[in-house]
């Protein structure tokens, strides 16, 4: 391995062969891994790679690269692995990699990229793995690795790409297009792993079935329906969460472990009986609009992680041979008997979450969560409906713009009225406004929240990939944070002993010189 250290080029300073010369051996064939340390290089010229030809390995991360001459790689046909990352690349001349005829991986995150060049990777038939993350790409052109039949591993997260089909990756096994604008994705028929969430996708198009896919994450899309995910019935994980979805039933997915559907609009969920051993371990129905989940009772029956808080059911029916440790029931719209009954088979440690006191009006507190005691909660749920919809016409009928001719029947106004809550128009208009006021407070909030997050999140993954902890693709910022940390700590002590070790030898070359 050869390591340069406080190398510094500017952008147009003529590099002589001299420059990069091992003096015992003018053309250093023996090094095959190259890098540099704390060091700037403007302009990246075909010098280096003249004076080092075996090169397999060559990092040129993090040195305020700039410009890339059309020639640079032109001695670099032993070249395997090139990492070019965190640096300030605007474009890439065309034909650049023709000369890389080994080249395998290649990593260009965290530059400035707007485009890639038609046919930049034709001349690397080994490609193996990209990484272009964090730039400013808006399209991948059809034909930018039709030759590259080994490329498993494709990852362009944090970009602006509207345009790119995944379906001409025939050997992808592993692609990241998350954080993007991309509308719909067609998927490749033998991907193992897809990572899209944060995109605007509105529909997924499978190239015929697909059983090597086993995990799909599309979250933060704009997908209604999941008819789709048929085509891949060997899936293990799939997140939906914070999407469209308004209904979901027949889905027959006899191997899936997690299943995350939170935050969309499900007003029905069902669920095709599993086989006997039950895979599926974690459930998230949390933040919808169900009323009605009995039908998937079983499935329930075997889940570790189960999330029902922030919608209206209810009724559940939970057996006594559940195996849940997890398992939130909180703002829902519990019938008291049957929330008793479930209370019993429910192990309490296992409970995460609790109602706000106090319950609203005809509601009542049991065990920390609110419930109304009804003979028939079902139809007393529709008889509430009736009777709210029926204030609402009536009210609506009577702010119509032809009201001389509007009809009204007195003794129903009379009656709604001396069952609607005892409030001046003028109260309720108030309160609207108060509310209105306070979501749009909170949406800004969130939004800013959220912005935050993300931005802190993309710090964390480029401090990991700057210094070499491991990023997995589900990782919290938590989680990357403690990564980090441990990372940091292990490079502090690493300097730490080899600042003692060079006090101490030059110590004794003090006392050697006395």
């Amino acid at each position: 391995d050869c390591l340069f250290k406080n190398v510094h080029i500017g952008d147009s300073e003529v590099v002589s062969l001299d420059r990069f010369t091992d003096y015992e051996q003018p053309y250093a064939s023996n090094y095959t891994s190259l890098a540099f340390a704390d060091s700037t290089i403007r302009r990246l010229s075909k010098v280096f790679l003249q004076v080092y030809p075996n090169t397999t390995l060559l990092t040129l991360q993090d040195l305020q690269l700039r410009t890339i001459d059309r020639d640079a790689f032109v001695h670099g046909g032993q070249v395997q692995q090139l990492y070019l990352s965190f640096n300030s690349l605007s474009q890439l001349e065309r034909g650049l990699f023709d000369s890389l005829h080994s080249l395998q991986i290649v990593a260009l995150n965290r530059n400035r990229l707007s485009y890639l060049p038609v046919g930049l990777f034709a001349h690397n038939p080994m490609l193996f793995s990209v990484s272009m993350t964090h730039n400013s790409l808006t399209r991948i052109d059809d034909r930018t690795f039709t030759n590259n039949p080994q490329l498993e591993s494709v990852n362009v997260s944090s970009n602006s790409i509207e345009h790119f089909d995944l379906s001409l990756l025939s050997a992808a096994y592993e692609i990241d297009v998350s954080y993007n604008r991309l509308t719909q994705v067609k998927l490749p028929a033998r991907l193992g792993r897809l990572f899209a969430s944060n995109n605007h996708i509105e529909r997924i198009v499978p190239n015929g079935q697909n059983r090597e896919l086993k995990e799909l994450s599309l979250s933060n899309n704009k997908l209604s329906n999941i008819a789709w995910a048929l085509m891949f019935p060997d899936l293990e994980e799939l997140d939906l969460g914070h999407n469209e979805i308004e209904e979901v039933k027949n889905l027959h997915l006899p191997k899936l472990k997690k299943l995350l559907l939170n935050n969309n609009r499900l007003f029905s969920f069902a669920l095709v009986k599993l086989p006997v051993q039950r895979p599926l371990r974690v459930l998230d129905l949390s933040y919808n609009q169900l009323t009605y989940v009995e039908s998937s009772s079983a499935v329930f029956d075997g889940l570790h992680q189960l999330y029902l808080h922030n919608n209206e059911i209810v009724t559940l029916k939970l057996s006594s041979n559940n195996i849940l440790q997890n398992v939130s029931l909180s703002y829902n719209d519990w019938d008291c008997a049957n929330l008793r009954t479930q209370l019993e088979v429910i192990e309490s440690s296992v409970i995460l979450s609790n109602d706000a006191a106090p319950c609203k009006d005809g509601y009542i507190m049991e065990n920390q969560l609110c419930c109304k005691e009804a003979k028939k909660a079902y139809l007393d749920r529709l008889l509430e409906q009736i009777r709210q919809k029926s204030v609402f016409e009536l009210a609506k009928r009577l702010q119509c713009d032809d009201y001389q001719h509007t009809v009204v029947d007195i003794d129903k106004l009379n009656e709604a009225l001396a069952t609607a809550p005892v409030q001046s128009p003028d109260t309720l208009r108030d309160e609207v406004n108060e509310l209105q006021s306070t979501v749009t407070s909170l949406t800004a909030e969130k939004g800013s929240n959220e912005q935050l997050l993300t931005t802190v999140k993309q710090n964390l993954i480029f401090n990991m990939e700057r210094y070499g902890a491991d990023y997995e693709g589900f990782d919290t910022p938590r989680m990357m944070a403690d990564k980090l940390i441990t990372k940091l700590d292990a490079r502090n002590s690493v300097r730490k002993n080899q600042t003692i070790s060079q006090w101490q030898a030059t110590n004794e070359k003090n006392a050697e010189r006395e």
